[in-house]
This record gives C-alpha cells, sequence and structure tokens, in this order.
C-alpha cells in the first residue's frame, strides 16, 4: 500500500522517535511511504528519515502557525501529489492536524489515528470534541498509547462504535541492549559517586509545565538543603527555558543544575549519568523512559498513570507523588546516598520493556491496524 504518515508535531521528542520507526518499519513490511511533516518541525528528525531513503515533503500542518483555509488547501494539495490509500496521523495532541484528517475524511481515503498524548485538561478537547468523533468513526482505528489515554478520551468522545485499541510505545530493546552499562557496575559505581558527592542525575525533555521540570528544580533545592552533594542535568527546549532558568538563579541552583540544549545522542548522556529523573504532571507513555528502561538506567518518576503502569507500580524504578519537590526530594534521597536498588529496580526493567514495549511487536500491531 501507499502509506502517507503525517504529523504536525514542532519540537522534538517523542512522537519524531515514533514516526521514524512506524516508517522504517512499514517500508520493511514492503509498503510505499510518504512522510509529510510541518515545514518548522526539527530538522534532526527530517534528516534522519532522509538519511535512512524516505521521502519527506514539508507541509504547512501545525494549527496554530497557519490559518485554516492555508491549512485545508495544503492538505488537498498534499493527498492529491502523494495520492495514498492510506493516512496514517501521529498525533501530539487530539486536535493534530484536524483540517488533513478532515480533508482525508472528505476524499474517501482510509486512514489511522495514533493519539500519542491525551492531555488532563478536557477543555481544550471538548471544544473539538464533534470533530474528533466524527473522525474516529470513519477511521479504520484510533491508537491509544495507554489505557490512561483511552480512558481520558472516553470522557469527551464515545468509543463504543470506534475501532479503538491500545498499543503501547516502544522501543528497540536489541539496539538499546548492546550499549547499556551493566546492573552490577551501575550498582557500584552509584555508590562510588555517592561516597564522593559526585551522584549525576539528568532528566530530558520538553521545557513546559506538562514535564514538570520546576517541580525536579525545586526538589534539588530540598535536597540542597538537607545538605546532600549531587548536580543534574537538564537536556530540552521550549517555551519555559526562561522561567526555569530563573528558577535556578531565584533558589541558587547554578552550581547543581545545568540547563542544556536538547541532545539526541541519549546512548552518551545515559551512560555518563547514574540515574534518569521523569517529573511529569501528564504523559502519555514517554518514549525517554522506555529507552531508558531498556538501557538499564535507574529511574526515578511521578506517579502519572502511564508511568506507574511502565515501572509496574514501583517494582521496576521509584515512584514518587506528581507534583510535591519534598516528595521527590525524598525518592532522589535513595539516589544519591547510594541506598538505590539499581540491580533489581533496573533487571525488572528491562525485562519489562523486552516483554510488553518491544518495537517490532508493536509496529506490526500497528501495521494491522492499516488492514480493512
Amino acid at each position: 500500500m501507499r502509506i502517507l504518515i503525517a504529523t504536525d508535531v514542532t519540537s522534538r521528542g517523542g512522537v519524531d522517535r515514533y514516526v521514524e520507526a512506524l516508517s522504517r518499519h512499514a517500508v520493511a513490511d514492503g509498503h510505499s511511504v510518504v512522510v509529510a511533516v510541518e515545514e518548522t518541525a526539527a530538522s534532526t528528525m527530517k534528516a534522519r528519515l532522509r538519511g535512512a531513503g524516505l521521502p519527506v515533503w514539508e507541509r504547512r500542518l501545525y494549527h496554530r502557525r497557519h490559518d485554516q483555509g492555508t491549512l485545508i488547501e495544503d492538505a488537498a494539495t498534499l493527498l492529491s501529489s502523494a495520492r495514498p490509500d492510506l493516512v496514517h496521523i501521529a498525533a501530539g495532541v487530539p486536535w493534530s492536524c484536524l483540517p488533513l484528517r478532515e480533508t482525508t475524511h472528505a476524499f474517501g481515503l482510509p486512514h489511522t489515528i495514533c493519539e500519542q498524548f491525551v492531555p488532563d485538561d478536557l477543555v481544550s478537547i471538548r471544544a473539538h470534541a464533534k470533530r474528533i468523533q466524527r473522525l474516529y468513526n470513519g477511521a479504520r482505528a484510533v491508537i491509544f498509547v495507554s489505557e490512561q489515554s483511552r480512558a481520558i478520551m472516553s470522557r469527551c468522545v464515545l468509543l463504543d462504535a470506534v475501532r479503538a485499541v491500545v498499543i503501547h510505545n516502544s522501543v528497540n530493546n536489541d539496539a538499546l541492549g548492546r550499549d547499556t552499562v551493566g546492573a552490577e557496575t551501575r550498582s557500584s559505581r552509584l555508590r562510588t559517586h555517592a561516597a564522593r558527592g559526585e551522584v549525576r542525575l539528568f532528566s530530558a525533555g520538553r521545557f513546559t509545565g506538562q514535564k514538570g521540570f520546576d517541580v525536579l528544580l525545586l526538589a534539588c533545592a530540598r535536597l540542597r538543603d538537607r545538605r546532600h552533594r549531587f548536580t543534574l542535568a537538564l537536556f530540552g527546549e521550549g517555551p519555559e527555558a526562561t522561567s526555569l532558568a530563573d528558577l535556578v538563579r531565584d533558589h541558587d541552583l547554578g552550581a547543581i543544575v545545568s540547563l542544556r540544549p536538547w541532545t539526541d545522542d541519549l546512548a552518551r548522556v545515559a551512560a555518563e549519568h547514574d540515574a534518569f529523573v521523569l517529573p511529569s504532571r501528564a504523559e502519555g507513555l514517554s518514549f525517554i523512559l522506555l529507552e531508558m528502561m531498556a538501557r538499564g538506567v535507574p529511574v526515578i518518576g511521578s506517579d502519572v498513570p502511564s508511568t506507574t503502569f511502565a515501572l509496574d507500580g514501583g517494582r521496576a524504578g521509584r515512584l514518587v507523588r506528581c507534583g510535591d519537590p519534598d516528595l521527590l526530594a525524598d525518592g532522589l534521597e535513595d539516589v544519591v546516598t547510594g541506598d538505590l536498588d539499581v540491580v533489581s529496580l533496573t533487571r525488572v526493567a528491562r525485562r519489562r520493556t523486552v516483554a510488553l514495549f518491544d518495537e517490532q511487536r508493536q509496529m506490526a500491531a500497528t501495521m494491522d491496524c492499516w488492514k480493512p
């Protein structure tokens, strides 16, 4: 089949990973693939796709950058040029690519939708609920990356008559497993770093309120006030970069926290640091979380439902209450003192990614949704 995979996500992150993986697996399965991305999307994703031999079409797709008429006109031109047998939308939020979806529907083309993230704020979803419902009803399948996302969406859209399936986000366990630091080595290194006051924490993601990095910075201030020595590297970009820098300054965290640009070289970052922190206020199902689990990196995450599921209720990583800097500091204390049970947590995490979040299996299930 000729498959058009489209996304209007502009920032680097999980949707990039999803689009790249699905495109590669679709070509390997014999499909002809064109990837349509917002013209202002991150250049790194476009470069990697083109490097893999995939045609990447840059179009005006993002609703916050272009007016409705432009979006509809470009959608019609895109579909007329690509002539796909099916359109697959990788949606950052439930109203991603709505004009493209509606134009696809008007053209009578089959489409599938993967909701990469459903926000807890339902106001925006309800504002578009009738449009989303109509498109869901006409979709060949609607994919949710977690049970939480499907449950949230069911508060706004009727899913009884919709082919709504949960296919979790996934990682290439074989590739990630080849360059991991062993559990025993990590455990020993953490104890050594803790004894020297040199524990190295890191986090990564888009600098938005959803990710909870402000909570993490406040937790670091609490740990510092308890006289623990450690460092935190925070990799990312986004609209709250300035406010996070202000927090670092206001709480005198400059000697502890470094705000760094986003990097795609997470293998190096994982190898150089002792633990990964995911303080999100909400998540669909974090790709970076799954990647760190597969790499054998100890994880401390907030107890949002999808992270709680991924970490098996705390058996594959430390869970702390969402949005509470004091409790996050408590959870991190075992890390910076070297008392975290690294071996047990990381071994369970690795087994869990292989069993539940395997890229080959999840992408095959996604492509099954393309069938009538």
